[in-house]
């Protein structure tokens, strides 16, 4: 017996002891080997219907489940037999095809009919436009059925949480992006992105699309995608070339030209507006001449926000306090809305301040000002009765008449408008008074230094834009200071190529004889919106190109609201009972709201929505694969 079959100090051999069951060391233990996955378990008639192979060759996958697992046959075995993923495996199994209503012509006896799919596709946006949890559907077919037993549609109707999410991502939302996707082939646009984390801490980037919609003569500012900015595999992936090609991969997928980009928006962060190595020198180079614009709301936000660090830090910390200590004590409030009825003033609430948008404090300014006099007997009261640390200080700088002179002057900045200044306390300290005036003259120094930082003045695009003004467009005597829309065409080169001069002669002499025409005009041309001005323009004669230049222009980027809109309805659907919202439904639900809701001044809901062939006859292609 060689010494290799033998353990130091046992004179039984390894491979005896093996069988006998008996304990072997670790070095003695054999080795595990790892598994690849195996075609041939696709075939076997146990494993077919559920079973696939991972990304990685070590692994399979549950089609149903959408669980991975270590590709050895006893665990995938064991997986089939577990209480979970039979239960899962049995519903799939009741469930009806997507086919049965994306088909436009039945095939089968029990197929619905197209009132049914009708009714199905609606109550689907019904859920999308009013944000209710998808769970909702289970038992809602039920009491349908309930309600109405003498209804057939009723009776047919068989759309759990799992089919509602299907309409509303793969039918209502993808003929929407469809939609979409073809009229963007067709007219220039501008890009808008931002970026945020939900309440599930996914951060996400929001791409907008700002063109001209001929349907509603607009300029439509219209939700595009929403997409990750981590990566799963790669965790380092929120840099400039990941979120560059996740911009432009969605444009890709449906084949929309990027000669049609004309304008590009978002904060001035420098991951997306720096010089180099950014989305906006990527979309540079890929695109000459593209219009690049920083949002004017982030950048007056940092200007204010800035020139705020001159003024004191109590102006802050008195609006913060102030609603700390009246938000979470009902008794506190309705003790305050006693003081505001004894003087006389609306009973509204204290705003909360933002943390990060120094411009939102100019609402709650108005407010404490407005409630100034209730809240100073209030907090008079609670201080004496209490006599509480967080009170005194709120009751001191409500009778300081200098911390009402800095709100009166903020109320004055911040939204631009004047009120009077109560002075006859304040000649009283002309120390105080002389550091109010300097502390004021810096944070307007400061002000006007960030504003310099951050706006281009002598911007070859913005300075041009009031050409397009309509007063200016039908002026006569507009024409003598700016006689030709060259300097503009020239410095917009994707909107019009600067090698096409029989185009832009065209459109300079349109431009010049603009007036005389709209004089002769019998009906009068709306002025209020410069596009609803340039769409009635183009339609009133041989004016439509430079109505198409116009519009264009008039497309180009200049704040990120519409991306932070996006997000706020994001944070209206994502909540703590729907946390678990990925982002492939999430880009469903926001395509199925704005199919519904239509253009921005249509006010549709539900109730007028009408799903077309498109939506029953959608992709049967894709539900074959």
């Amino acid at each position: 017996m060689d010494d290799d079959d033998n353990t130091p100090g046992c004179s039984t051999p390894k491979k005896t002891r093996m069988m006998r069951g008996g304990d072997l060391d670790r070095e003695e233990k054999p080795k595990h080997r790892t598994q690849k996955f195996r075609s041939e378990w696709k075939t076997d008639s146990a494993l077919r219907d559920w079973i696939e192979q991972d990304a990685d060759d070590l692994k399979a996958r549950c089609k149903f489940c959408k669980v991975s697992m270590v590709a050895e046959l006893t665990v995938i075995k064991n997986r089939g037999k577990g209480k979970k993923h039979t239960s899962i495996l049995s519903n799939a199994s009741k469930q009806k095809s997507m086919m049965c209503f994306t088909s436009k012509t039945p095939t089968v006896q029990n197929k619905i009919n197209k009132s049914v799919q009708q009714a199905e596709i609606k109550l689907a946006g019904y859920f999308a436009e009013h944000n209710i949890p998808f769970l909702a559907s289970d038992h809602l077919t039920d009491l349908l059925k309930d309600i109405f037993p003498d209804s057939d549609i009723a009776k047919s109707i068989s759309m759990k949480r799992t089919k509602t999410t299907a309409i509303i991502k793969n039918v209502i939302g993808a003929t929407q992006k469809n939609e979409l996707a073809s009229i963007l082939k067709g007219v220039h646009f501008s890009l808008l992105t931002d970026e945020s984390t939900d309440i599930g801490t996914v951060k996400t980037s929001c791409v907008v699309v700002r063109y001209y919609d001929k349907d509603s003569k607009r300029i439509e500012s219209t939700f595009w995608e929403l997409h990750n900015v981590f990566s799963s595999n790669n965790p380092s992936s929120a840099n400039a070339e990941h979120l560059y090609n996740g911009l432009l991969k969605t444009l890709h997928d449906f084949n929309i030209p990027l000669t049609n980009i004309i304008g590009f928006g978002s904060d001035g962060c420098n991951v997306m507006m720096g010089d180099h190595n950014s989305v906006a020198s990527r979309l540079r180079d890929s695109c000459p001449g593209i219009f690049i614009m920083k949002c004017v709301r982030h950048s007056a936000h940092l200007c204010v926000s800035e020139a705020c660090k001159y003024l004191p830090r109590s102006c802050e910390d008195l609006a913060r306090n102030i609603y700390n200590f009246l938000k979470s004590s009902s008794k506190r409030q309705s003790e305050l809305v006693q003081f505001q009825k004894f003087m006389d003033i609306e009973p509204h609430k204290v705003l909360h301040p933002s943390q990060t948008r120094w411009l939102s404090l100019g609402a709650v300014v108005s407010r404490l000002l407005e409630q100034w006099e209730a809240l100073k007997l209030y907090f008079a009261d609670a201080y004496l009765a209490q006599r509480l640390i967080a009170t005194e200080q709120i009751y001191h700088n409500l009778n300081d008449p200098f911390m009402k002179l800095f709100y009166y002057f903020l109320d004055w900045i911040l939204p631009m408008f004047n009120k009077h200044k109560e002075k006859a306390e304040i000649v009283n300290d002309p120390s105080r008074l002389k550091d109010f005036y300097e502390k004021c003259r810096q944070f307007l120094q400061s002000a006007t230094v960030e504003i310099k930082k951050r706006y281009n003045m002598n911007d070859p695009v913005l300075s041009k834009l009031k050409m397009l003004k309509p007063i200016n467009a039908i002026t006569l005597s507009f024409r003598d200071e700016t006689p030709s829309l060259m300097p503009l065409m020239t410095a917009v080169p994707r909107i019009v190529p600067e090698d096409n001069t029989q185009l832009m002669q065209s459109i300079d002499s349109q431009w010049r004889r603009l007036p005389l025409t709209l004089v002769g005009l019998k009906e009068n041309i709306d002025i209020k919106y410069p596009d609803s001005f340039w769409s009635a323009v183009k339609n009133i004669g041989d004016y439509g190109e430079l109505a198409d230049f116009a519009l264009s222009v008039l497309s180009l980027p200049h704040a990120n609201a519409d991306c932070e809109r996006v997000f706020s309805t994001v944070n209206c659907m994502k909540t703590k009972l729907r946390n678990r919202l990925n982002t492939d439904t999430i880009n469903g639900a926001l395509h199925t709201k704005q199919h519904i809701k239509g253009g921005r001044e249509s006010g549709k809901t539900c109730v007028h929505f009408q799903p077309n062939d498109e939506m029953f006859r959608f992709d049967d292609n894709e539900e074959e694969d």
